[in-house]
């Protein structure tokens, strides 16, 4: 499902509770206009616990998505792809 933030950013999460890796295509209803979708990737085997709980860094900038969004998630992860462009 994606969810449209206050501010219009569009937002997606998947997580994964398999083994292997997992090829993923979404599909949208209604095409987007060439947005930039910003994917952030909290995966327990990269990402150490902070007593600051910072935020996830983007990994992958995807580009002039339009009618869907292919990608590969690693196993036990949770993946946000959005639209909002994360400032530090």
């Amino acid at each position: 499902t994606m969810t449209k933030g206050k501010d219009g950013s569009l937002n997606i999460m998947l997580a994964s509770t398999n083994i292997m890796d997992v090829d993923v295509k979404l599909n949208f209803e209604k095409a987007l206009d060439n947005v930039t979708f910003y994917r952030h990737v909290y995966d327990a085997n990269d990402v150490l616990c902070t007593a600051n709980g910072e935020f996830i860094q983007p990994d992958l900038k995807l580009t002039n998505v339009t009618d869907s969004l292919t990608d590969t998630i690693k196993p036990y992860s949770v993946v946000v792809y959005t639209t909002e462009k994360f400032c530090k």
